[in-house]
């Protein structure tokens, strides 16, 4: 390979590094998962259905505060920044390309509108979504 495939493939690992290192991530995951545990204990409030908005009986919306996605972006815009970068460097490294295997889809860390609504449709749905038929059958598998 050229140097500059070389140094273009260095720069794409060396990205690795912040992505992955505690100081970068530790304060966004914590949060993560204090939203996560909030929002499946919220799913087993009685009253539940005060706070969402339901047509033919699915919840289609879980309404959460602005300040709660604000707040989390400020958790984890820094470890956003690592993931963007991370990002610029595989897409730079034609070398990166070529790997077997994809590296993880981390753009929901892209901005706070990008991460709020991930984790409104990801998270704060999950409680009342309805496993699909591939996934009932995955489970039944796994029994």
């Amino acid at each position: 390979a050229a140097p500059v495939m070389r140094e273009q493939l260095q720069l794409a690992l060396e990205r690795f590094n912040p992505v992955l290192h505690p100081s970068v991530n530790g304060k966004c995951f914590a949060s993560l998962l204090t939203y996560a545990a909030g929002m499946n204990c919220f799913a087993c409030r009685p009253d539940w259905f005060a706070f969402v908005t339901q047509e033919d009986r699915r919840v289609l919306r879980v309404h959460v505060h602005p300040s709660v996605c604000m707040e989390l972006w400020g958790a984890c815009e820094v470890f956003g920044d690592a993931t963007r970068a991370l990002k610029e460097a595989l897409l730079d490294s034609s070398l990166a390309k070529q790997a077997k295997k994809q590296a993880e889809d981390l753009d929901m860390f892209a901005d706070q509108q990008a991460l709020c609504d991930w984790l409104h449709d990801e998270v704060a749905l999950h409680p009342f979504s309805h496993p699909t038929e591939s996934e009932r059958e995955a489970a039944n598998r796994n029994r």
